[in-house]
């Protein structure tokens, strides 16, 4: 077993030479967000094993997830080696039908000594009591984190655990009969004491939880993981997914039932990490990433932006864009699809961010050539990137001819020449504006007759403004919604699929294939233009974008709008 294996499964890349609170908190929160509570083993015919080296195997290397006296005990094997002061608790998990503790422990819990305090560690509660941080073993202290208010209560030498819950909000009201979702303020989770315990003691208690016919565990398969911001969890065919304090203490709850043939794909999907080596794989990067500089990011965004096409074909397939990280990341790095601004520059912030840069989100309005003038509203995500105190902007998500290839200085006033052309900022009372000075196009005479209405292209073109206020992603979800259902919208109008190459850009608009390599001549770049059949816009997005659609595509370009890509997105 090895140390390091662990921090690649749980992607934990920060500091363990301190055995102090600060790391304890970090590795923990890793653990509990890439390793899930789970009882499948049960459920596929598969003995749940209490040795260490098991269920290292199992974790680990299988990257499975657990139930308490898996995932617990691996947990103190890891802080062991870590040089942590470690003791193994044994519970008394409540059962609300019944009102009342069982006789005998039946959970795992570790406490942890630390700078003469000691400190309740456990990774291995699940759903939504799970804590998110070490506690304090301290009696009537409210301890608040982002699942809600817990606390412990200590009485004759026994210790009561409980959490104070806040009000659900509830989608989907008709499920919110189910038992996943309870209305109780304050929650019973568990007794304890601190005898200290021994593995062994837990060996029966293992083999009963997994073999006695009214075990909960035995009459119900079980999955959950903690997220960025809540928890989901699949208990048998309903899966339940559950963002902490979505607004004025009040936690937003979506339930669905699942069919047979979407379990197996849910796991894989929702249940399974992300992982920045895969999304490296996703865009074929293999260098180094280990310093968080200019070299690096900029590597990383190239990379990015030539493997993952810009695009809104979910729209036109009968698909939902939902603006969740895992979504998005199942979407891209997994399913190997595009997306549009608000998918993949989000991914782009998630992997700066696991890669250890000083990265916000910023939002933009932007330019609307028919209309000569901004958005009212901000309709586009980008990114500020701070690097030894300079700032420069990260915008994996424009597409087309205006997409920078190049991490951008935050500079006004001053040309930054890449290869799409010269790019550059103008800052005007705290309102930056973003524009490109565009080359002259050669477009062949058999492209013209493609495309015989070629509009006259103006020298600089103005591409979006934007301010320096820091965003939060869901600042977007009624953007993310409104795009997807306004019929004036251009993303409705028109599907759409533009990949960056190594000399130019690519770009399938409706039937419209655009071809444009950069710099073809000096000042001059050169675009050809193809009008496909249906029967080629299938095998084109396959051969040129490398995207194999789950759904039927409709392509659609709506006429009286400029069919290609070169002066509109």
């Amino acid at each position: 077993m090895d140390i390091m294996e662990y921090f690649a499964r749980i992607s934990y890349r920060g500091s363990h030479n301190k055995p102090d609170l600060a790391t304890l908190s970090d590795i923990f929160q890793h653990h509990i967000q890439a390793v899930p509570y789970e009882n499948l083993s049960i459920h596929c015919g598969e003995r749940i094993e209490l040795d260490l080296e098991v269920i290292y195997k199992k974790i680990v290397r299988n990257k499975r997830g657990g139930w308490c006296m898996e995932n617990n005990y691996l947990l103190s094997w890891v802080l062991k080696t870590l040089g942590y002061d470690i003791i193994l608790l044994g519970a008394k998990v409540y059962i609300p039908e019944r009102k009342a503790y069982p006789d005998e422990i039946n959970h795992l819990l570790l406490q942890v000594e630390l700078g003469g305090k000691s400190y309740i560690v456990d990774g291995g509660f699940g759903m939504a009591y799970q804590m998110w941080q070490p506690m304090e073993l301290i009696s009537g202290t409210d301890q608040p984190q982002i699942p809600g208010i817990f606390r412990f209560q200590e009485e004759n030498g026994t210790w009561y655990f409980e959490k104070v819950k806040r009000k659900q909000w509830v989608l989907n009201p008709s499920t919110s009969t189910s038992p996943n979702v309870e209305n109780e303020v304050c929650h019973r989770i568990y007794l304890f004491t601190l005898q200290p315990r021994d593995i062994e003691e837990f060996m029966g208690c293992n083999v009963h939880l997994q073999t006695a016919p009214d075990s909960k565990f035995v009459l119900k398969s079980m999955c959950s993981l903690q997220t960025a911001d809540g928890i989901r969890t699949l208990v048998g065919w309903k899966l339940t997914e559950i963002k902490y304090n979505y607004r004025d203490n009040m936690d937003l709850v979506e339930i669905r039932m699942l069919a047979d043939e979407e379990l197996e794909k849910t796991l894989k999907e929702k249940f399974s990490k992300m992982n920045i080596q895969e999304y490296f794989g996703r865009i074929s990067y293999k260098k180094p990433h280990k310093d968080a500089d200019l070299q690096t990011l900029t590597a990383i965004f190239q990379h990015h932006i030539q493997t993952i096409p810009f695009e809104n074909l979910s729209m036109h397939c009968g698909e939902a864009i939902e603006l969740d990280l895992q979504s998005t990341y199942n979407k891209i790095v997994r399913k190997k699809r595009g997306g549009w601004c608000l998918e993949t520059t989000h991914l782009l912030f998630w992997a700066l961010q696991e890669l250890g840069y000083d990265v916000c989100i910023l939002g933009a309005n932007s330019y609307d050539p028919a209309e000569k003038g901004y958005t009212a509203q901000i309709n586009h995500i980008l990114l500020k990137v701070v690097i030894k105190g300079e700032s420069y902007i990260v915008d994996a998500g424009f597409g087309g001819a205006y997409q920078m290839w190049q991490p951008l200085m935050l500079i006004s006033g001053k040309d930054q020449p890449q290869v799409p052309g010269i790019f550059h900022f103008m800052e005007d009372n705290g309102t930056w504006y973003f524009e490109k000075v565009k080359r002259k196009h050669y477009i062949p005479e058999h492209s013209k007759n493609d495309f015989p209405h070629t509009p006259e292209l103006g020298n600089i073109r103005k591409i979006y403004q934007f301010t320096l206020e820091p965003r939060h992603i869901d600042d977007f979800q009624e953007l993310n919604a409104y795009l997807q259902v306004s019929p004036d919208n251009i993303l409705r109008k028109k599907s759409i699929c533009s990949l960056q190459t190594t000399s130019g850009v690519l770009a399938l608009v409706g039937w419209t294939l655009t071809e444009m390599k950069y710099n073809y001549t000096e000042g001059m770049d050169l675009v050809n233009i193809t009008t496909l059949t249906d029967e080629e816009v299938e095998k084109t997005l396959k051969d040129k974008f490398n995207i194999v659609l789950e759904n039927k595509l409709v392509p659609v370009n709506v006429r009286g709008l400029p069919p290609n890509l070169v002066d509109k997105i």
